[in-house]
């Protein structure tokens, strides 16, 4: 047995301040007694590992096999450890409730002392020259593209164009401005907060995004996302239109008082794997739910869209009339779509909050070791947040939106 565990090294040569920061940052965990956790229930996991059925048959047959494979005298003296060969036999691995939840215990706080080393690492970062820093946007006027005026839409002449010239103004107007609201504590709220609660929540107050065939299994557990619920997409306490000629950019300034995001993991178990469990919990589901929370959030977005204006025109109003068909036929349009600004002047985060375990043990040890990481780190990774979304998340949905366009099933207007 081993009495007691330590942590204790320095970066000689370290790429970034967040890898210097890494030896406090597990040192940090060792105070608070989490590393020893963590090593006394990965010690648990191997002893179950070993114990199973599966495993005690791989062991006999390389032992059994274990003279054959040395080759004694020879350069290439080699010993096949374990080849797995049939890897289906993977399948046939079953581990207890235990092992499963202390590796979820593992990677969790894997993934935190990462997301630190992270944070740091951004927020050390210049974020200010990163966000003014021009990226080149190919020019929306070149291959003779007769461009969409946006500042303008009913010069173009077309019924779509003189409709939106009409109806773009008012739009604005009734999201950004306060209108009265039986269900506000004071009987108003701003416009774009009444309208997405009458398209998006129904009777609930959160938006609730399912999750189908994103799943894994291992050791005779199976891994899925369950749902996505966002509240606080209706507590916008300001929201504003503006529009750049020069380049074709809209620009949205808005507000929130409040985001919370909860994602529900659902880890189902193989029946009788765990010897925590009664006959009539056995084939009962785990649901590890993960709670994010934001307040007081700033953002400005902006997004450069260069509209083909002969392909515009030729949209039939009829098309547009049904809501289905407004995205891709705008899409089939967008000579060019980008996002040259993604910035988040202020935010404040709450403590996450992760649930769900059977083991009231291995609950308590991620909360202290959350809890610990976040008293220390909140700072940086509050620093942090703007810098990853102008370069790293920006950067993405580009790439997202040139994909989306440049697939016919996304842009096919009838």
């Amino acid at each position: 047995l081993i009495d007691d565990i330590s942590i204790d090294f320095n970066c000689l040569e370290c790429s970034n301040q967040g890898l210097v920061e890494l030896p406090s940052t597990l040192s940090l965990l060792e105070a608070s007694g989490t590393v020893r956790k963590l090593f006394d229930t990965l010690i648990a996991s191997v002893d179950s590992l070993i114990s199973d059925s599966w495993m005690q048959g791989e062991i006999d047959l390389l032992l059994d096999g274990a003279e054959a494979k040395c080759i004694d005298g020879a350069e290439n003296t080699h010993m096949n450890i374990l080849s797995l060969e049939n890897v289906d036999g993977l399948k046939k691995l079953v581990l207890p409730r235990e092992s499963i939840e202390s590796l979820i215990f593992f990677a969790i706080v894997a993934f935190e002392v990462f997301a630190t080393v992270t944070a740091v690492e951004y927020s050390t970062t210049d974020g200010e020259n990163l966000i003014s820093e021009k990226v080149p946007v190919p020019s929306p006027f070149t291959d003779g593209i007769n461009v969409f005026d946006l500042s303008n839409p009913g010069s173009s002449g077309s019924k779509i164009g003189m409709l939106l010239d009409n109806g773009f103004d008012q739009v604005v107007r009734l999201l950004g401005e306060m209108a009265n609201d039986s269900n506000a504590a004071d009987g108003t709220d701003l416009g774009i907060n009444i309208f997405l609660r009458s398209i998006a929540f129904g009777d609930t107050d959160a938006l609730s995004i399912p999750f189908d065939g994103l799943s894994y299994e291992v050791g005779g557990t199976e891994f899925s996302l369950a749902t996505l619920e966002i509240r606080g997409l209706d507590t916008f306490t300001e929201f504003k239109i503006s529009q750049v000629d020069e380049t074709k950019t809209v620009v949205f300034d808005f507000s929130l008082d409040h985001l919370d995001l909860t994602l529900e993991v659902e880890v189902n178990m193989n029946a009788n794997s765990s010897s925590m469990q009664s006959d009539s919990q056995s084939d009962e589901k785990e649901f590890i739910v993960i709670d994010v929370s934001a307040k007081d959030i700033n953002v400005s977005l902006s997004l450069m869209m260069a509209i083909d204006l002969d392909i515009f025109e030729a949209i039939e109003l009829g098309s547009v009339m049904n809501s289905e068909n407004i995205l891709p036929c705008l899409l089939s349009s967008m000579h060019q779509f980008f996002i040259p600004e993604l910035r988040i002047s202020s935010i404040d985060i709450e403590e996450p909050v992760i649930s769900g375990f059977v083991s009231h043990e291995i609950e308590e040890a991620i909360a202290m070791a959350t809890e610990t990481l976040f008293n220390k780190y909140k700072s940086d990774v509050v620093a942090a947040i703007p810098t990853i979304f102008e370069s790293n998340i920006r950067k993405t949905l580009n790439n997202m939106i040139r994909e989306s366009i440049s697939n016919p099933v996304n842009t096919n207007c009838p």
